[in-house]
């Protein structure tokens, strides 16, 4: 009897403990059910926050703001080109002394023989009067040709735009530092007298600002000659920016 009752004690005692595993497991697996339902609710709610921030930033229709992004992009790398390559036009001169005075004679025959043709009048040695007759020093010789360059991209402009004469031509045969945005350039300047009526000088404006040199203009000063015939004397002082 005693045995009996030991075996059934036993077969219960082994059925309350499988049952407490069991109990004990499915503990552990609602606990963490709940954990990674919590995780999962986490995930949810932050993607739906990245999804808010997605239609406010796109607007309703995504597809098309990404596309307009992508083409302002575009036009940002284009005009930067645009600049960039403005400014890589710049020419840098160098030269002998001699060399520079063969470029002053070759330059002046040239744009007097081309203002001769345009009735325009120019004068004498093209603002390098000191250098007719003597040679200039090795140092100052790759400013003076970049001066030249200078000089007959303007009187170029001037020539295609119809202005009447220039007058007088002022060279400092000298740079000088300009800062821009934290950045340091030379420029060159140089002071034009032009008379022309307002529309060849407002022509001679838009040619210099397609010249492949950089010129920025420092002053401006306007007077009236003759207003029968509109004719204008401008003086105007520009820099010749060397990058």
């Amino acid at each position: 009897m005693e045995i009996l009752l030991i075996r059934k004690f036993k077969k219960s005692f082994g059925t309350i403990i499988l049952i407490g595993i069991i109990c004990a497991g499915l503990i552990v697996g609602i606990i963490a059910a709940g954990i990674l339902n919590s995780s999962l609710n986490s995930k949810v709610s932050l993607l739906e926050k990245k999804l808010f921030v997605f239609k406010k930033t796109f607007s309703s229709n995504p597809e098309k703001a990404i596309e307009d992004k992508k083409i302002l992009n575009r036009q940002l790398i284009d005009n930067n080109k645009k600049i960039n390559s403005l400014f890589k036009k710049t020419i840098k001169a160098s030269s002998t002394p001699l060399s520079f005075k063969q470029s002053m004679f070759s330059a002046q025959d040239k744009l007097k023989k081309k203002a001769f043709k345009k009735k325009m009048g120019l004068p004498l040695w093209l603002g390098f009067d000191e250098y007719k007759i003597k040679v200039p020093n090795a140092e100052i010789t790759d400013i003076l040709t970049q001066e030249l360059i200078m000089v007959e991209e303007l009187i170029n402009a001037a020539l295609d735009s119809g202005v009447s004469s220039i007058d007088n031509i002022k060279l400092s045969h000298q740079s000088f530092s300009l800062i821009l945005a934290a950045q340091n350039f030379k420029y060159v300047p140089v002071s034009l007298s032009i008379k022309s009526d307002s529309r060849p000088m407002k022509e001679f404006l838009m040619n210099i600002s397609k010249s492949p040199c950089v010129f920025g203009v420092q002053k401006l000063k306007v007077k009236t000659i003759d207003r029968n015939k509109n004719l204008l004397s401008t003086e105007i002082t520009l820099n010749f920016i060397e990058i």
